[in-house]
C-alpha cells in the first residue's frame, strides 16, 4: 500500500495447519497429528519504507518486524506435546535502517540496526548426548542477530 507520496507499507501473513499423517517413530509409536520440526503454525511480517527527498539527495528509512509461532526444534517423539522442552516459544524481531542516496544515485551510504528490541532466540536445538558424554547434553545454535547488532554499508554505481 502507498498511503501517502514517499510512504510504502507492506505484510504478509502465514496461516499453515502443518500435521503428520500416519508417522511411526517405531513398532508401536504414531506421530499421526503431531507437528513437523522447524514448522510454526503462524508466521508474518511488517514493512514500512519511506523516502524523503532532500534537494537532489534522497533519504530512505526502512523498518521490518517478523514474528514466528512456536515451533518444535528436534526430537520427533514430542511431536504431539505442546508442552516439550524441545518447542521454541513464538518470539518477534524488529529491524531499522537509514539510507542516504546521493544526486543521480552515484553512491549511497547506509546505516542498519538489526534485532533493534535485542530479543534473544534460539535458532535451533539438539542433542548432543553421544559426543561430550553427558547424559542430557544439548546444543544450540544462536542466529547472527541473537544480540543487536549495528552496521553501515557504502554502495557505489558506475
Amino acid at each position: 500500500v502507498r498511503p501517502v507520496d514517499g510512504l510504502r507499507l507492506s505484510g504478509n501473513f502465514l496461516i499453515a495447519d502443518n500435521k503428520f499423517g500416519d508417522l511411526f517413530l517405531n513398532a508401536t509409536t504414531n506421530i499421526k497429528g503431531g507437528d513437523p520440526l522447524n514448522a510454526p503454525e503462524t508466521k508474518w511480517g511488517l514493512n514500512a519504507s519511506y523516502d524523503i527527498p532532500v534537494g537532489e539527495w534522497g533519504i530512505n528509512l526502512n523498518t521490518n518486524y517478523t514474528w514466528t509461532g512456536n515451533t518444535l526444534f528436534t526430537n520427533l517423539a514430542d511431536a504431539n506435546n505442546a508442552a516439550s522442552i524441545w518447542r521454541r516459544p513464538s518470539f518477534g524481531v524488529a529491524n531499522g535502517a537509514i539510507n542516504i542516496s546521493a544526486p543521480d544515485d552515484r553512491f549511497k551510504i547506509g546505516i542498519y540496526v538489526k534485532n533493534l528490541f535485542n530479543k534473544h532466540y534460539v535458532a535451533g536445538l539438539r542433542r548432543i548426548s553421544g559426543s561430550v558424554g553427558g547424559a542430557g547434553a544439548v546444543a544450540q545454535a544462536l542466529p547472527r542477530d541473537f544480540d543487536r547488532y549495528v552496521g553501515a554499508n557504502v554502495t557505489f554505481n558506475f
